[in-house]
């Protein structure tokens, strides 16, 4: 059954309203079990409905309400660690790190066993580079609760990046055994593999990064970069172009598609993406380089060797874009002889054809006028005996 235009307008905020009176009569079910005259009773419940409802506001993306909802849940217990919990996450969203920070630290000291602050205090502090205390935070976390698979995903982060590399693939194989969803697991082991060596396996992980995360730019900029790479060039081209859809203005991006377009032998196309490139960022003497390359294999040499020449303007010392231009110059002199051969070929086989007609006439003229003069011969010879 259809519903109206109205009617549909109506359902978010009968949504919205039915989710505020199931935390009101949470908030009061909640205060009925406290019993009167119980004010931290009262503060508790109150505090957990406001979380409640910020927990529904946060998963319907809706950040200011969230943040608000949040807010007023910590005035009214500011001692239970949830709530600073709570406030990091929503610092976090915003970027603001060192207030995120300084709310994951706050939940943690008033509950020391708070698995997920201490989580999201090792994130916070592995985002801003502070790797040892990031990793005590998901050590920790790890020995309070060993089966939760997302704090073995971040401690193996962690690992990769402090270059213990074994144990980081260690600790991604743990967090894919309890959990074969988790997505940073399934990229950074990826990335480990396809250093390694180990392609296929690599590809099975990039692969199902990009199931879990299809709106990542990164699955597709992985996974794309890995086919290349192997070989598979149409899968490559079509993986990063999702990748630039989704980061158009990224540079990484639209350089790994070019170079899938160039492995393809799309010329013209990569060159129009290293054009884009070029006019984003004209003061970088590799993109004007770049951009010569996929002009000369696409057969435009003037175009490209005023590339190189701009590549050149701004890196005079640049020896591969130099000796690339030379190529480009000779080739463009031994294709312009050619195309003059081709052209005198046409010229040279017309005059073989007529001097061939000639040659024929003349062997026709010869052969009639001996064959008249042999009959002429026999002739006189019969006439003679007559």
């Amino acid at each position: 059954m259809r519903r109206s235009a109205d009617e549909a307008e109506r359902v978010p905020g009968l949504v919205c309203g039915a989710l505020l009176i199931s935390a009101l009569l949470f908030f009061w079910c909640a205060c009925a079990s406290y019993g009167q005259g119980d004010e931290g009773g009262y503060n508790r419940a109150l505090s957990h409905s406001f979380r409640r409802l910020g927990d529904l506001q946060l998963s319907r993306g809706e950040i200011d309400k969230a943040r608000e909802s949040y807010r007023k849940a910590l005035e009214a217990d500011p001692e239970e660690s949830e709530n600073y919990n709570n406030m990091g996450v929503i610092y976090k969203f915003e970027g603001k790190n060192e207030e995120a920070l300084e709310a994951f630290r706050k939940a943690v000291e008033l509950d020391p066993e708070n698995v997920s602050a201490r989580n999201n205090l090792g994130s916070v502090l592995f985002i801003m580079k502070r790797y040892k205390e990031a990793g005590s935070q998901f050590l920790e976390a790890v020995r309070l609760d060993p089966d939760n698979a997302l704090v073995h995903a971040n401690l193996g982060s962690v690992l990769k990046q402090v270059g213990s590399i074994r144990e980081a693939h260690e600790q991604y194989e743990i967090a894919l055994k309890l959990n074969r969803d988790i997505p940073v697991a399934h990229y950074h082991l990826g990335e480990l593999l396809e250093r390694a060596g180990e392609m296929e396996k690599a590809l099975h992980h990039y692969e199902r990064f990009a199931e879990l995360k299809p709106g990542e730019p990164m699955a597709h900029y992985r996974l794309g970069s890995l086919c290349s790479r192997l070989g598979e060039h149409e899968r490559a081209v079509g993986e990063l172009q999702k990748a630039k859809e989704l980061l158009p203005k990224d540079h990484k991006m639209a350089k790994a598609l070019a170079r899938a377009m160039m492995d393809m032998g799309r010329h013209r196309e990569a060159a129009e993406h290293y054009a884009v490139l070029v006019e984003d960022d004209p003061k970088d003497p590799t993109l004007h380089s770049d951009l010569a390359s996929a002009l000369a294999l696409a057969g435009e040499y003037d175009q490209a060797i005023a590339e190189y020449r701009k590549a050149l303007e701004i890196d005079p010392d640049n020896s591969v874009a130099k000796r690339n231009m030379k190529v480009v110059e000779n080739t463009k002199v031994v294709v312009a002889r050619n195309e003059q051969w081709r052209r005198g070929r046409w010229q040279r086989r017309a005059m073989y054809g007529l001097l061939l007609v000639a040659l024929a006439l003349m062997a026709y003229v010869i052969v009639r006028r001996w064959t008249d003069f042999y009959r002429k011969g026999k002739n006189a010879r019969r006439k003679s005996k007559i």
